[in-house]
């Protein structure tokens, strides 16, 4: 992997928008400077307690930590199967 040098995270007072832009940036930047398969990053993650019904709409205007963390388990768990729906790749 090479070597990865974030910008400073938003502060406790920016918007839901700006820590969501900050976070899809950080996991792009992430991605980009591994040189290992995104599927086999996401092997490397557990989730726990995955909503029942995977969440893949996010609305930041009106996010919530537990409605970010749910359309975060439904990508890693949909990167893991590599698709939204069981049995694709």
């Amino acid at each position: 992997m090479k070597p990865l040098n974030l910008p400073g995270r938003p502060g406790a007072s920016a918007s839901i928008e700006d820590k969501v832009a900050w976070l899809l940036n950080a996991v792009d930047s992430i991605v980009r400077a591994s040189q290992v398969d995104a599927l086999l990053i996401a092997q490397a993650y557990t989730v726990t307690n995955p909503p029942s019904s995977p969440v893949r709409t996010l609305n930041p205007s009106t996010a919530t930590a537990t409605s970010v963390a749910n359309v975060l388990a439904a990508l890693l768990v949909d990167l893991q199967k590599r698709g939204p729906q069981s049995g694709i790749g």
